[in-house]
């Protein structure tokens, strides 16, 4: 798989964002271990990624809300025991890329290695942001809905460390909090 010029641009930007980061933090990381989809065998990616979240644990998974409550590319009706796997993308995630990433139908991945939920559950602590009116159902789903696979994040609220940073928009519909 080629990556397009932009995907190109985006990975440096993640690694760019990961390295400022780090230099605020007194602590710093033993490793930041990135998924490379520019690979020709997903197999093999998953396999080494695989190794590595078997050989660390994770101390803080930091996660978006997608618009339709997926976390990672683990779209509605993903099961809750995924492992790390090539997710396909709803027309929503695809359309949340070409908004917020400035790409063409075409540029926009239909398919994505993702960390299953099981994995990102498995974390210490997990960090999730979203903002703005479009993400304001899927946080009422996430936070006040019942726990199910059509919502894939829903499956925070059995994980006992969870922080949610969100804007006054995307928390707009909430009740309860």
């Amino acid at each position: 798989m080629n990556l397009s010029p932009h995907a190109k641009a985006h990975s440096a930007y993640t690694v760019t964002c990961i390295k400022n980061s780090m230099t605020k933090s007194k602590k710093q990381p033993r490793e930041i271990g990135l998924l490379d989809g520019s690979l020709s065998s997903f197999d093999e990616e998953i396999a080494r990624y695989n190794k590595i979240l078997s050989d660390n644990k994770r101390d803080l998974q930091i996660l978006g809300l997608g618009v339709n409550a997926h976390l990672g590319a683990n779209e509605p009706g993903t099961p809750f025991d995924t492992r790390l796997f090539l997710a396909d993308s709803d027309d929503s995630t695809i359309n949340s890329t070409m908004l917020y990433y400035k790409v063409t139908r075409e540029e926009a991945p239909e398919q994505m290695l993702t960390l299953g939920l099981a994995d990102m559950m498995e974390a210490e602590q997990i960090l999730v942001t979203a903002s703005g009116t479009r993400k304001a159902e899927a946080v009422k789903a996430t936070l006040e809905g019942p726990i199910t696979e059509d919502c894939p994040a829903s499956i925070l609220q059995k994980h006992p460390n969870v922080v949610f940073i969100i804007d006054e928009a995307a928390g707009s519909l909430l009740t309860k909090y």
